[in-house]
């Protein structure tokens, strides 16, 4: 059916209208998809991992369950492999920090044999408190030696490193984070020149984060003959 000339007028001078209708639909959808998109990306970024941890979350559970949802505000958590687990004594070595110490304001959270994948795994249970609001006052790490034992390279480990330290800041964990390098060790020497890559490396990527500071005791563990120095170790 034909319209008429007034007809078409009306219909004519409402497409400004109709076309503003269309971009502020259009301008919708791509706020919408926007949103979606980046509460995807977000969302994943803070609790994925690489794949070579994939199917690795049953280990050390038994260790990881005593890892009670305690108030953590106000302490200082340490964890990683072996070497932070045998600190039995964990405020001695720091005693600037704890020489007025009156109750224990620390967890000591090492689980021998572990990497860096079972921190990115399990970083719920082992650094945050209760609730969202009791973050430990500062985080120690020490891991990376079985990584390399386990043929995971230098840039892996850094990589697995900065992927933790991502899903902590996603977490709102703004403590101060303490990472320790990779020691030298009488029974891994045959790798020595990748446990001080790991160190450089580590220094080099992971030191120019937001209050992320890198020990890097390396050297301390040779004498002036470059021999280790065996009282360091068990």
């Amino acid at each position: 059916m034909r319209k008429s000339k007034f007809e078409l007028l009306r219909y004519v001078c409402n497409w400004p209208m109709l076309i503003q209708i269309k971009k502020g639909l259009l301008k919708m959808s791509l706020k919408a998809a926007l949103t979606v998109f980046l509460l995807l990306v977000f969302t994943n970024k803070a609790f994925s991992y690489p794949d070579v941890c994939k199917g690795r979350e049953s280990e050390f559970q038994d260790k990881i369950s005593t890892f009670t949802q305690v108030e953590l505000s106000g302490k200082t958590v340490f964890s990683g492999s072996s070497s932070i687990l045998m600190w039995k004594k964990t405020h001695t070595y720091f005693e600037s920090l704890y020489k007025n110490i009156v109750k224990q304001n620390y967890y000591n959270r090492g689980f021998g044999g572990s990497q860096i994948c079972h921190l990115l795994i399990n970083y719920k249970k082992i650094f945050l408190g209760k609730n969202k609001r009791q973050h430990p006052e500062r985080i120690v790490l020490y891991s990376g030696d079985n990584d390399l034992a386990n043929n995971l390279t230098p840039k892996q480990i850094v990589e697995h490193y900065r992927l933790l330290l991502t899903n902590l800041r996603n977490a709102k964990v703004k403590a101060p984070i303490y990472l320790i390098t990779v020691k030298p060790s009488p029974k891994r020497m045959y790798m020595i020149d990748l446990i001080q890559e790991v160190g450089v490396l580590m220094k080099l990527e992971l030191e120019k984060l937001k209050n992320v500071y890198v020990i890097h005791p390396f050297s301390e563990f040779f004498d002036e003959k470059g021999e280790l120095k065996k009282h360091y170790f068990l």
